[in-house]
């Protein structure tokens, strides 16, 4: 290829070219590794927060359950309406996360105090 004909062109002047220094599925590989080792991270800290806030595992199994089912069922989603995954829909999906966390907390303690009132 075009490459290896300037590798051989700039040989002849002490020059060294490396055909595989800048492949893009090393990048892709390396993305996908660094992604994988953040989401192990990032369920770690999110249990850990869960654990030490709630309290209650009945609560911490439903955010648990829901989050990745929510997250799974609109990314599903995609390719049927013919979209793509980008960094603002990434983001979107973390704000949307953070939101059904939120919503689930809340409606579990609300749970909970009506649970109380109801046996007082």
């Amino acid at each position: 290829g075009v490459l290896a004909a300037f590798g051989k062109e700039v040989a002849a002047r002490g020059v060294r070219v490396h055909a595989n220094a800048y492949r893009q599925a090393d990048f892709i590989a390396a993305s996908i590794a660094g992604g994988r080792d953040v989401l192990r991270d990032a369920v770690i800290v999110v249990i850990a927060v869960l654990l030490l806030t709630l309290l209650e595992l009945r609560t911490i199994l439903v955010v648990l359950v829901t989050m990745p089912i929510s997250i799974l069922a609109g990314l599903a989603l995609f390719p049927a309406l013919g979209l793509g995954v980008t960094v603002m829909t990434l983001g979107g999906f973390a704000v949307a996360a953070g939101d059904i966390d939120l919503n689930l907390v809340s409606g579990s303690a609300n749970d909970e105090e009506a649970d109380d009132d109801e046996t007082k």
